[in-house]
Formats: C-alpha cells, sequence, structure tokens
C-alpha cells in the first residue's frame, strides 16, 4: 500500500511533464514539417520487414521522434499530404513518443529488480488467459517507476485501465519486446474484448 501511495505523485509529475511536451508538439512538429527537416531511411517494421520510414534531421527534435515506427507512419493511416501524416502520425497517435529513450524520463528495466503485486502476467496474457468472473489486476514496479493495470468486466466485454511506465509482472524474467531499450509511460482506458464477439 505505501508503495502505490509513492507511485501517485511520481504518476502526476510525469504527467504534467508529458503534457507540456504533447502542447509544445503541437507548435514544434507543424514548424518542423513545414519546414522538411525530416528525411527519409531503411527501417523496418515490429516483425522485422523492411519498410521505408521517416526521421527528423534536427536533433533537438528527438523527443517528438518514433524510434520504433518513425514520424509517419504511412502504413497506418494515409494522408496524401505528408504534412498531415506527420501531424497525425506525432501529435495524435504518438504525441512525444522518444521521451520512453530519455534518460531518467523513461524506465530501463532490470528484471532482477522488478517487483509486483495481484494477478500474475503481462498485458497480453491477461487478455488470453482471462477469466470473466474473475476481475485481474497487477501494480508492478522497477525503483521509482511504476505501473498499475486493472481489468474488469462492464456490460459484454472486458475493458481495460493502465497508469504509469510499461512494466509487467513477467519482466522478472526477462524483457524482450521493444520496451528492452526504455520502458514509456502510458495512460489508457479502452475496451480490450467483446465477449459476446470472441
Amino acid at each position: 500500500m505505501i508503495r502505490l501511495l509513492w507511485a501517485i505523485p511520481t504518476w502526476i509529475l510525469f504527467l504534467i511533464f508529458r503534457t507540456a511536451f504533447i502542447l509544445l508538439g503541437w507548435i514544434v512538429v507543424p514548424i518542423a514539417a513545414l519546414a522538411k527537416a525530416y528525411e527519409s531511411y531503411e527501417g523496418h517494421d515490429g516483425a522485422g520487414t523492411p519498410r521505408t520510414q521517416w526521421r527528423w534531421t534536427w536533433k533537438w527534435m528527438y523527443p517528438w521522434g518514433n524510434n520504433e515506427d518513425g514520424i509517419a507512419d504511412r502504413t497506418y493511416k494515409q494522408f496524401d499530404s505528408m504534412f498531415l501524416q506527420i501531424l497525425y502520425w506525432s501529435c495524435l497517435r504518438n504525441p512525444a513518443n522518444n521521451l520512453r529513450f530519455v534518460k531518467y524520463i523513461s524506465c530501463k528495466i532490470d528484471p532482477l529488480s522488478v517487483k509486483f503485486i495481484g494477478s500474475y502476467g503481462s498485458d497480453e496474457s491477461v487478455i488470453y488467459e482471462y477469466n470473466k468472473k474473475q476481475p485481474r489486476w497487477f501494480f508492478a514496479w522497477d525503483g521509482i517507476y511504476s505501473n498499475i493495470h486493472i481489468y474488469f468486466n462492464m456490460g459484454s466485454a472486458l475493458w481495460k485501465f493502465r497508469l504509469g511506465w510499461k512494466i509487467w509482472p513477467d519482466d522478472i524474467a526477462g524483457v524482450s519486446t521493444y520496451r528492452q531499450d526504455g520502458a514509456g509511460f502510458a495512460t489508457q482506458f479502452k475496451k480490450e474484448l467483446d465477449y459476446d464477439k470472441s
């Protein structure tokens, strides 16, 4: 309980900090996009398939970049205008995305330091192994960084609420996903699964 109380001010402080960067992004991203301060490079998608991506050429734009998907993922949503695609991807869909790689802001997960309480599992395993009669939750932390996930039934669906850095209980066995370079901060409230469609 004490650890959860300690988490609340860190979440609030980071939410204020991240919100400031997101709002600033609505100023600097359009300016950099209009100035065409970006270049293409050969990257790859999450499955390792090669594809063309874009990144900022202005180094100070790093917090508003996206090391994983680039600043304009044209495979996700198509706009004729590259400017609109960058605005959509870097301001709406993934705002201030590279903050998750900035030292002291993001969490570099150390499996030996991860602790948790609640139902065991990762974000993904809860969805597939969910017991409809038994709500699932976990609170996981690594040093000052922490994360709470709550899965619950509402209507005929499974819903998820999460807040904090992306640390899962499964991380005690090692991190092998995109989070190994930095576990970013996330806030989310969404429907995960419709029972009547599954």
